[in-house]
């Protein structure tokens, strides 16, 4: 079972006193919460090793929400190492340059837009799957788990 790296960060963020509550939660990942009073859509990440990269997707229904944040929580190894605290509407528009895929086998039907975020030559870069645009600056974004709560303070 992949680690639920949302549920760490918003422990963190409560032990430190931050308000917060997972609003939706799909299949059991918290998809939609609230942290200090702010709206936020949560994506728990696992870096990948072998390929130096983030890689998740996301329901096209997504784009008719609207929300504050983005947070997307990753690790790896059992750690919580990155946390991106990403404006919902610049999220949303990088994430709408892309072409959904289907994930699933067929005759099954499931689509997402899939998306990575990989550190290259010193700066997070998040790369949207199909997307005919330059790849999307994420290190303004990007912070460690104790300045990302320190941030939400």
């Amino acid at each position: 079972m992949r680690t639920k790296w949302v549920d760490i960060f918003i422990a963190a963020l409560r032990q430190e006193g931050v308000p917060c509550q997972v609003l939706k939660r799909v299949n059991g990942w918290p998809e939609t919460a609230l942290i200090a009073g702010r709206s936020c859509f949560t994506k728990s990440i696992t870096f990948n090793q072998a390929r130096g990269q983030y890689f998740q997707g996301v329901d096209p229904s997504k784009l008719k929400e609207s929300g504050d944040l983005v947070v997307l929580c990753g690790g790896a190894d059992g750690h919580l190492r990155d946390i991106f605290l990403i404006p919902w509407v610049d999220f949303f528009r990088a994430i709408s340059l892309g072409q959904p895929v289907n994930t699933y086998r067929l005759p099954k039907v499931y689509y997402q837009y899939k998306f990575k975020v990989q550190f290259v030559e010193g700066e997070w870069i998040m790369i949207v799957q199909g997307s005919h645009r330059t790849a999307v600056n994420a290190t303004p974004w990007h912070c460690s788990p104790g300045h990302a709560v320190e941030m939400l303070k």
